[in-house]
């Protein structure tokens, strides 16, 4: 059985969170969400439990050190990667 690595991608422009997704999902990488602010990569991040966020470091409501600090506090185990 192959692993497959989830993650999730959180950037205010859809456009680029689109091109970003294409880019990365592939056999062995799977997109199971997007978010177009931080308060919603925060609830996708607590519900589905990624191996990977990447996120935008400027997003409305919560920006992307606000998530992480969000995602520490849970004691969630995702990886972030900052754009």
């Amino acid at each position: 059985m192959k692993n497959i690595i989830e993650i999730i991608i959180a950037d205010d422009h859809p456009i680029f969170r689109a091109g970003l997704k294409q880019i990365v999902e592939s056999p062995s990488v799977k997109v199971m969400g997007e978010a177009s602010n931080g308060e919603e990569a925060v609830k996708l991040i607590k519900e589905l439990k990624p191996h990977v966020a990447i996120l935008d470091i400027n997003m409305p409501v919560i920006d992307g050190l606000g998530v992480l600090s969000a995602v520490k506090k849970l004691k969630i185990d995702t990886k972030i990667i900052f754009l």
